[in-house]
């Protein structure tokens, strides 16, 4: 994963003008091009600058233009600082993820077994605090 993601997400593009391009199929490329869009389309909306938004979310200017313009992979911090800032969610938000049918196809059927569910967490803990 490290090497695909030295190249920015708009690097994905196959067609097109991001972040209404069309893409290679990367995933993580499609989720990041729908929150550049989102990204654009509301500080349009609500007539925001990036200087405005920069201060408001304590996040650089630059680094906000670079998320619109698919040059970066932000962090999870800076999202919410940003949604927290324009007062909607855009980005963290899985509804607002393009679809991934062939994955969620391949691992339908498949249990996690490799973690307690909460309720066995809570019972095991219960039985250690009786003893």
């Amino acid at each position: 994963m490290g090497t695909r993601r030295s190249q920015a997400p708009r690097s994905h593009v196959v067609s097109g003008q991001w972040p209404h391009a069309d893409l290679d199929g990367d995933h993580a490329a499609a989720v990041m091009q729908r929150i550049a869009a989102r990204l654009a389309h509301l500080l349009a909306e609500q007539d925001v600058s990036l200087n405005a938004l920069s201060k408001a979310a304590v996040v650089n200017r630059q680094t906000i233009a670079n998320i619109v313009e698919g040059r970066v992979w932000p962090t999870v911090a800076v999202l919410a600082e940003l949604e927290r800032a324009l007062g909607t969610s855009f980005a963290l938000d899985p509804a607002l993820w393009p679809e991934r049918d062939a994955m969620d196809s391949s691992l339908s059927g498949h249990a996690d077994t490799t973690r307690s569910s909460p309720e066995r967490v809570t019972k095991q803990r219960k039985k250690r605090d009786i003893r």
